[in-house]
Order: C-alpha cells, then structure tokens, then sequence
C-alpha cells in the first residue's frame, strides 16, 4: 500500500495516538468530571475515547485578552438622562395564538 493511501485510510487514528494527551473513557470523564477540568485548565490536554475511538478534545483555555471591552462615550454626547425614549409599541390584541394553531393544524 503506498504511503498517500494508508494516510488517508489511517491519518485519524494516526493524529490522535501519536500526540501527548491523557486519554480518558467516557465513563471516567462523567465520574471524575471536575479533576479532568481542573487538569485542562492546567494546561493538559485531554483525550476523550468511547470504545477506543477519539469523541471529544479537552484543551486548555486560550490566552486571550478579556472580550469585554469598555468604551468611554464621546466627550459631546449627551447624557442618558436627556435622551429621549422610543414610543412604546401597543400590538394588536386580536391574534388568538390557538386559532393560528388549528389553522396550520388544519393544513397538514
């Protein structure tokens, strides 16, 4: 068998038995949920296997700045209390969610 082939057949067993993880059975990983968490917070990577077949990836977070970002307003822009609030919208009363129902009911 050339190599390109027995790459494409066997490339996913390959990728994930050949890197350092911690491999761990579904059963343990619902047993031992939060030290398995802990450990990938750590910096560990978790291998999660059911009958020997790769399911899921437990990686440590990624470094990343905080995603919220607090913007300070413009220096001219006017008070929350000056501004003016949008009319309040009054829908129509007369929709009867059970007749909508009936009606599609009725279609099928």
């Amino acid at each position: 068998m050339d190599a390109l082939a027995h790459m494409t057949i066997y490339d996913y067993y390959m990728t994930m038995k050949g890197r350092d993880y911690t491999r761990v059975q579904v059963a343990q990983l619902k047993a031992r949920l939060s030290e398995h968490l802990r450990a990938a917070q750590s910096g560990k990577t978790i291998l999660v296997v059911s009958h020997d077949l790769p399911v899921a990836l437990l990686t440590p977070p990624p470094d990343s700045s905080p995603t919220l970002v607090i913007r300070h307003p413009r220096r001219n822009a006017a008070p929350l209390s000056e501004l003016a609030l949008l009319p309040q919208l009054n829908p129509p009363l007369s929709i009867d969610a059970v007749d909508i129902l009936l009606e599609e009911r009725a279609e099928r």
